[in-house]
């Protein structure tokens, strides 16, 4: 799941998004976020992240755990 996470905060990065803004796209609190960005995996973040990162980035969420970075 360290990939996944690292991930999702290199698709933060990528697209230049605050947290903020990252949080909302997701449906999670910024606190949530706040402990993805320090490779905590919550017990919050339930399947439907799996679902917005599909929705909105158009990723199958499966291939950000295979890949370091996530490339597109």
């Amino acid at each position: 799941m360290k990939t996944f996470l690292h991930n999702l905060v290199w698709l933060k990065n990528h697209y230049n998004f605050s947290k903020e803004k990252m949080a909302e796209m997701l449906e999670i609190s910024v606190e949530i976020w706040e402990e993805v960005e320090m490779g905590k995996l919550s017990t919050k973040l339930t399947g439907d992240v799996f679902c917005k990162i599909k929705e909105n980035f158009d990723i199958n969420p499966s291939d950000m755990i295979d890949c370091l970075p996530l490339m597109r």
